[in-house]
């Protein structure tokens, strides 16, 4: 299945608080409640609301020998999730959502067609739109820029707009991790 998630970055030493703010909106947007009627089986519908209660959707994924940044791992829509943020927390930077976030081993022999290439089929079915690399490396020497832009710009056949793009395509590498997604400007 196909992990998604949240590359958070917070004030220094306060992660703890970072994440409980996060996670906080995570929670509080991610509750969709429906409604029961009459006729349903309350019994049931109850049972099924708290087992969904009790499984653990969201994973915090704490990056050793690293301040100010962590991860977020979910199966749930990130999207969805962040457009229901509240962009005003105390203690947090920037909340980034990652439709793909992997974790890499080994980055000599990096596979970027298992990577990238679903995320590139949509949005070359986008027609008449333009979009922008936004890349960005943190912790750690593996440093796949030019390799990464190369295959994004050859298999993407939209046009690129630096200024004003209609899509984003945004790839973070923090550690081992490597986390993807294509979010409209």
């Amino acid at each position: 299945m196909n992990k998604q998630g949240f590359l958070v970055t917070c004030i220094k030493n306060k992660e703890q608080s970072s994440q409980k703010e996060v996670m906080d909106q995570i929670y509080s947007s991610n509750y969709n409640p429906h409604l029961v009627k009459e006729s349903d089986n309350f019994k049931k519908e109850l049972e099924v609301a708290l087992s969904n209660l009790k499984k653990k959707k969201f994973e915090l994924i704490s990056l050793r020998n690293t301040q100010c940044i962590y991860l977020i791992q979910t199966m749930e829509d990130v999207l969805k999730i962040h457009k229901n943020f509240n962009i005003n927390l105390k203690y947090t930077f920037k909340i980034i959502p990652l439709q793909k976030l992997i974790f890499i081993n080994n980055f000599s022999p990096l596979n970027l067609s298992f990577i990238f290439d679903d995320l590139i089929f949509k949005l070359n079915l986008e027609k008449e739109k333009t979009y922008k690399i936004n890349y960005e490396h943190r912790n750690t020497a593996k440093e796949k820029k030019e390799e990464i832009f190369n295959y994004l710009a050859k298999n993407i056949k939209l046009k690129v707009n630096l200024k004003e793009p209609d899509y984003i395509f945004n790839v973070q590498i923090v550690k081992n991790y490597l986390g993807c997604s294509v979010l409209k400007n």
